[in-house]
Formats: C-alpha cells, sequence, structure tokens
C-alpha cells in the first residue's frame, strides 16, 4: 500500500499555467514521442487534406495558439495538418479513440451475428 502510495504521490505534479495537480502516468518525453509517433503514423495513413480553405483556417488558428503556448513550451515544434477523412466528425488519433473506427466496428458486428443470431429469441 506504501509503495502504491509513493508511486501515485511520485506522479502528482502541478501544471505551472494553471496552478492545479495533476496525475501524470507518462513523463513529458514520453507524452511527446507518443504524439509524435502518432503523428507520423497517421500522416502515412490518412491523406492530407486539399481543402485550401480548411488549411488556411487551421494554419491561423494553430499559429496563434502555438504563439501563446510558446512561453510554456519552447522547445515545441509546431505542425498543423488536416487530413483529408470521409468519417463524421473527422479522425482521431489511435491512442485517443474511445470506440472503434467503422471499419473495425463492421468487421466486429458481423463476426459477432452468427453468435447473436444463435441466442435470439423472437418477442412473441
Amino acid at each position: 500500500m506504501i509503495l502504491l502510495a509513493a508511486a501515485f504521490w511520485n506522479g502528482c505534479s502541478t501544471v505551472p499555467v494553471t496552478g492545479r495537480s495533476q496525475l501524470n502516468l507518462l513523463s513529458p518525453g514520453e507524452e511527446v514521442q507518443l504524439g509524435l509517433t502518432s503523428f507520423q503514423q497517421t500522416k502515412k495513413e490518412t491523406p492530407i487534406s486539399a481543402d485550401a480553405v480548411a488549411n488556411a483556417l487551421v494554419q491561423k488558428v494553430g499559429q496563434r495558439i502555438a504563439a501563446v503556448a510558446g512561453a510554456d513550451m519552447p522547445n515545441a515544434q509546431w505542425e498543423f495538418v488536416v487530413f483529408a477523412n470521409n468519417q463524421q466528425g473527422g479522425g482521431t488519433l489511435p491512442f485517443l479513440r474511445t470506440h472503434p473506427t467503422d471499419a473495425v466496428r463492421i468487421r466486429q458486428l458481423s463476426e459477432w451475428m452468427p453468435e447473436a443470431k444463435v441466442q435470439y429469441q423472437p418477442a412473441k
């Protein structure tokens, strides 16, 4: 129990901008590496949008965010990209997803359907 409490305490830190406490399950370096790896993988798998208006807007907003956040993240390397994605609501980096993608969901439902049909009892 003491070891668990020590691990929990060691993972807590104060957010400089807000002064609030946070629990860190990853070090800042691990967090950056995870983000970079996921971003590079997404760029390989997903085409970049040719929508000039959307790209211009994302660049404009992104640069404003970078300018404000820059003081707290002086070594950050900023890149803003609009991915071409026909999913409603856009896409999410794989490690942030809480639900399967449409393709995965369709595959899983197709696999589960035979079992569901066996267990299905029509209403009487």
